[in-house]
């Protein structure tokens, strides 16, 4: 008896050891799997697994560009790079019938992340509510999140990275996460989030901006004021904040 699973196994991320293990433990009952493996671990007792239970759907040769950039996670820059190994993805003999119908671009086309929007329970719910920022749900408000990232990398020599990212709780609106230029800090970062917030959000919306950073809204509140400004030469990030009181208008 088959039991109806959907597998996907990643075993160019094991180890020998590992790889050891697994193979011990191959469930032949699973009857929908995926393994994508690099193409040197294709050998021996893994190899003969493969060969009796599935079928090789595609192979990615050393150098094409199918790779995502290290960190991309943690900058949000999903830049293409060239694989530095070749890698092959073997299915299991329920999906041969799908090879005339599988694409290369296929791959290319979900490099592009998109979030799962998850359902919040009652309790969740309840709690997100209570907070401050609970008065603006479901009161004609157009309500996005800021956030940024700043790493210094101080202990190692990689450069210094930074990063804004945004939310929007309309669905409608796809999330934005970019990478972030000029002297490192995270209200440099947070302000450069508030601009994204600002020119992502249709015109005609109450918007409400929901900011971590209490640097960055006191940096906004110095212009509050029509009868005193601050001079340029003396705001921090004068360019951002520049950008921002732009889009205000």
């Amino acid at each position: 008896m088959t039991i109806d699973k959907r597998v996907l196994i990643r075993i160019y991320e094991m180890s020998a050891k590992e790889i050891e293990g697994y193979i011990k433990c191959f469930d032949v009952n699973v009857q929908t799997w995926v393994i994508i493996l690099r193409a040197n671990q294709v050998q021996g007792a893994l190899k003969s697994q493969l060969q009796r239970h599935g079928s090789c759907l595609h192979r990615l040769d050393k150098g094409a560009k199918i790779s995502l950039r290290k960190g991309w996670w943690q900058t949000g820059e999903r830049t293409k790079i060239k694989a530095q190994q070749s890698h092959e993805i073997w299915v299991s003999k329920s999906l041969e019938n799908e090879r005339a119908t599988f694409q290369v671009s296929d791959i290319e086309s979900n490099l592009h992340l998109t979030p799962d929007r998850i359902n919040a329970s009652p309790y969740l719910q309840r709690y997100l509510d209570a907070l401050p920022s609970g008065e603006y749900f479901g009161k004609g408000y157009q309500v996005v999140v800021t956030d940024e990232s700043l790493r210094l990398n101080r202990s190692s020599t990689k450069e210094p990275a930074m990063g804004a990212g945004v939310m929007w709780h309309d669905a409608a609106i796809p999330h934005r996460s970019e990478r972030v230029g000029g002297k490192h800090s995270s209200t440099r970062a947070e302000l450069a989030a508030v601009v994204m917030a600002l020119q992502g959000t249709p015109r005609a919306d109450d918007l409400a901006i929901l900011i971590e950073s209490a640097a960055a809204i006191q940096r906004l509140r110095w212009f509050r004021s029509h009868e005193f400004r601050p001079a340029e030469h003396k705001v921090k990030d004068y360019d951002i904040t520049h950008n921002i009181l732009l889009e205000l208008k």
